[in-house]
C-alpha cells in the first residue's frame, strides 16, 4: 500500500487520538499538530508609497481541503493610522473550481483607525475558515483617499490544517 501525504497525515492524526490526557500527551499533540500545520509566507521587499497599491498576487496553493488556523501581519516599520488616507490588506482565496470569479475575503487590516507598531507580529482575525484543494491564496493592498498611506516594507504569514 503506498502511502501519500494525505494518507500519511490521516494516520498520524489516528495516532495521536491514542494519546493519554497526561501533560506528555498533551505536548506531544501540540508538537504534532504544529508538524501538521502549512505555513505559507508573502514579503512585500520594498515600501510602497502614496496611491500606489499592490494588486492581487499569489502566494501558494491550498494541496488539501483545509481550516485556516490564522494570520498574521508583521510591518517593517510603525504606520500611523488615518481615517482620509490608509491602506488596506486583504488576504483572500480564488475557488479552485472556479478561479474567474470574485475572490473571497478571508482577512482583513485596515490603517484607517488603529496604528501598526513596527516589528511587532498582529494576528488578523479570519472572517472565513475553509479551504478547499486547489484554491489559491493571494494578498492585495488596496488604497483609499487623495494621498494614500505607504505600506511599508512587510511579511504575512497564513497557517491551515488539513480538515
Amino acid at each position: 500500500m503506498a502511502i501519500n501525504g494525505s494518507s500519511f497525515r490521516a494516520w498520524f492524526r489516528n495516532l495521536l487520538a491514542l494519546q493519554d490526557d497526561s501533560a506528555q500527551g498533551a505536548t506531544a499533540r501540540s508538537y504534532a499538530e504544529r508538524f501538521l500545520t502549512s505555513r505559507v509566507r508573502w514579503v512585500n521587499a520594498a515600501s510602497v508609497a502614496g496611491t500606489t497599491a499592490i494588486a492581487e498576487t499569489p502566494i501558494d496553493y491550498v494541496p488539501f481541503a483545509s481550516t485556516l488556523k490564522r494570520v498574521v501581519w508583521v510591518p517593517g516599520a510603525a504606520v500611523t493610522a488615518n481615517g482620509t488616507n490608509f491602506f488596506t490588506l486583504l488576504v483572500r482565496k480564488r475557488s479552485a473550481a472556479d478561479a474567474y470569479a470574485a475572490a473571497t475575503t478571508l482577512a482583513t487590516r485596515s490603517l484607517a483607525a488603529t496604528n501598526a507598531v513596527a516589528f511587532t507580529p498582529e494576528v488578523i482575525v479570519p472572517t472565513v475558515f475553509a479551504l478547499a484543494a486547489g484554491d489559491i491564496l493571494e494578498v492585495e493592498v488596496t488604497k483609499t483617499g487623495g494621498s494614500g498611506l505607504a505600506f511599508p516594507i512587510s511579511a504575512v504569514h497564513v497557517e491551515f490544517s488539513e480538515d
